[in-house]
């Protein structure tokens, strides 16, 4: 577990004040002016949330108090299999619930992910869970796509060109990059490389089209299996 000490090394390193922090940890500036000054003992659950965030900007923690940044962030997962997009949404959740921010996707089509009833179930958890914590996302379909399957109060959908839908799949959440290829899902973890392609997706958003409204399929499954976890 880090110290206090490390955790106002990693603030000045990052050059974060204590409401910086406290934004990042869903926490009140009182609370964590208190956590600082040491007059009270935060959890071992924000400690380790706070190392979590610290880690995802590229803070190294290292023997005894020592915190340095590393000079290059640069990890890649790979998940492969028949559960390796229900690990993937799980790190997406996981992600967003760290850094905040939405969830940005372009791909043909939600039919892709509909085929097997399991990837359905993984996919209704998904949204279940981001309505529940207040998590969002963007995504990038083909236009004329009618498939939806999230709901629009976590997912916004928009049209953009069949040639933009047709190249690999993508996505950006946090410090991650993720590509879609045929028979494994994998992730890039670099904010280089994420920040560059967020801006990217942000540049097609602005020029992507809105679609008519069309039933989200997770409204379905919501009336199949509700609040249980099929």
């Amino acid at each position: 577990m880090i110290s206090l000490k490390q955790i106002r090394a990693a603030r000045g390193i990052l050059g974060w004040s204590q409401s910086d922090l406290a934004r990042e940890c869903g926490l009140s500036v009182t609370a964590m002016n208190s956590i600082d000054r040491e007059i009270s003992v935060p959890r071992l659950k924000t400690i380790t949330k706070m190392q979590e965030i610290f880690e995802r900007r590229g803070i190294e923690f290292i023997e005894g108090h020592g915190v340095r940044l590393r000079d290059e962030v640069f990890k890649t997962h790979t998940y492969e299999g028949e559960d390796a997009l229900s690990r993937y949404l799980d790190d997406v959740f996981e992600t967003l619930m760290v850094t905040g921010g939405d969830g940005l996707h372009t791909f043909e089509d939600d039919e892709m992910f509909l085929e097997r009833l399991e990837t359905r179930k993984s996919l209704f958890n998904y949204c279940r869970n981001f309505i529940k914590y207040g998590l969002t996302e963007k995504l990038l379909v083909k236009e004329g796509s009618i498939h939806r399957y999230a709901p629009s109060v976590c997912s916004q959908y928009r049209w953009c060109s069949p040639e933009l839908a047709r190249q690999v799949g993508t996505s950006v959440y946090g410090n991650k990059y993720c590509i879609f290829f045929p028979k494994r899902i994998v992730v890039i973890e670099n904010a280089a490389i994420a920040e560059g392609y967020r801006a990217q997706f942000k540049e097609n958003w602005k020029h992507a089209k809105k679609p008519p409204p069309v039933h989200a399929l997770f409204d379905e499954d919501l009336k199949r299996w509700g609040d249980k976890k099929p």
